[in-house]
């Protein structure tokens, strides 16, 4: 961490890092994860909790909401045709030998 550069801890939404000390020219933080960090003094913070903890819960109502965010449907090569499985394929040829 360099001071001066921004936010590169604990960005994500809801959320939050604790300072647990103050020693010197470290303070001491606990990050999400449960991780204890120490960052220089003068590495700027914001104080309260990254917004919008209910970016989660929204409803998008169709599937194309879903593929409009790159969301793209997976669908598992043991439901597909052996053509359109290029793993199936292999293992066709493999087993065919």
């Amino acid at each position: 961490l360099h001071p001066g550069t921004g936010a590169q801890l604990v960005r994500s939404s809801g959320t939050v890092a604790q300072v647990i000390a103050k020693e010197g020219r470290f303070i001491t933080l606990r990050l999400p994860s449960g991780e204890i960090r120490l960052v220089l003094h003068n590495c700027w913070a914001t104080i309260g909790q990254v917004g919008n903890l209910e970016a989660i819960n929204t409803i998008l109502k169709k599937a194309g909401k879903n593929r409009w965010l790159d969301k793209r449907p997976r669908v598992r090569g043991v439901v597909m045709n052996p053509v359109c499985d290029s793993f199936l394929v292999i293992q066709s040829r493999i087993q065919n030998v």
